[in-house]
């Protein structure tokens, strides 16, 4: 499962456990990823160290849904649709 947006990558490990995101773009917006573990929560894995660095976490329970998003400062953020 892989969600892009512009400057960001987000994807979902095998086990569906462990969720990644990567700034891809070297620009002053940082990256991040929003999912949900089979409830309508949504949580959120922020990656502001700089392009080309990716970082991840890792939920006890299946990451169901998830997209990337691209953190525009003073305007509303873009992300892609949910995957």
């Amino acid at each position: 499962m892989d969600s892009y947006v512009t400057g960001g990558h987000a994807w979902r490990s095998s086990s569906g456990k462990t969720i990644s995101i990567k700034d891809t773009l070297a620009n002053s917006e940082s990256v991040y990823a929003q999912y949900k573990l089979g409830s309508s929560e949504v949580h959120k894995l922020d990656n502001n160290l700089g392009a080309n660095q990716t970082t991840s976490a890792t939920r006890s329970t299946t990451i169901t849904t998830l997209r990337a998003c691209q953190d525009i400062n003073l305007a509303p953020d873009a992300c892609d649709a949910w995957r």
